[in-house]
């Protein structure tokens, strides 16, 4: 079982100092291809990528919705990661765990949220997403008062999401087995990285190597390192 108390989560002292789980016991584009900023779930099913299939960057950022330091992550560099998405030079896996959600279900419903704006035929655009996850993490409270399924669904509607995604997130309509993708993207962060999961990591996808995000130039380094 994994926990994380609340004063534990508030004890956050380094900008982004991460989220931890406690446990107890590259394909080539075509000359000529377009871009084609999409939308869809990761081939396993338990990631939303946002960005042209072919874009030259390619990261994994494992988030949970209720980390601070996701937040900061996000208020810092969510306007570049949007910009270089819709410039069609980076294309992202949000891969979100639940450890932080011991009551409410908020991790849960948000993460949800991102799977429907995923599911097939919803002509969500991957800005929308973006500003979408960069919309929740401004809005998370501190003390836990955080938006319902409603709530997330007028956050949807404000980012440009369609009527169909803000239905879905309305209804909380199943888009995810939220524990089969908690535990996948938890076994796939300590394969990738050999440490226990923690959020916010970043994953350069063509370095095969964690991103130091305490570094404020990383998304264009991992920009021009593709």
């Amino acid at each position: 079982m994994r926990w994380l108390t609340l004063t534990a989560m508030l004890g956050v002292a380094v900008l982004l100092s991460g989220c931890t789980v406690t446990v107890d016991g590259a394909a080539s584009a075509p000359a000529d291809a377009p871009g084609d900023a999409t939308v869809v779930v990761a081939e396993d099913g338990y990631g939303v990528e946002l960005g042209y299939q072919f874009a030259p960057a390619r990261i994994e950022i494992y988030i949970e919705p209720l980390c601070p330091a996701c937040a900061r992550l996000q208020r810092r560099y969510g306007e570049d990661l949007r910009s270089a998405i819709e410039r069609d030079e980076l294309r992202v896996t949000y891969r979100p765990l639940t450890f932080l959600d011991r009551s409410g279900g908020y991790s849960k419903r948000v993460s949800n949220a991102l799977f429907a704006a995923a599911e097939p035929g919803s002509d969500a655009g991957a800005t929308q997403v973006q500003a979408f996850v960069m919309q929740t993490y401004r809005l998370l409270s501190p003390v836990g008062d955080n938006l319902d399924a409603r709530g997330l669904a007028a956050v949807a509607g404000d980012v440009g999401l369609p009527d169909d995604v803000v239905d879905l997130i309305a209804d909380n309509a199943p888009a995810v087995d939220v524990e089969a993708m908690d535990s996948y993207n938890t076994e796939r962060f300590e394969e990738l990285t050999g440490k226990r999961a923690y959020t916010p990591m970043v994953f350069d996808l063509n370095a095969r190597a964690e991103v130091d995000v305490d570094d404020p130039d990383w998304v264009a380094d991992v920009i021009e390192g593709s």
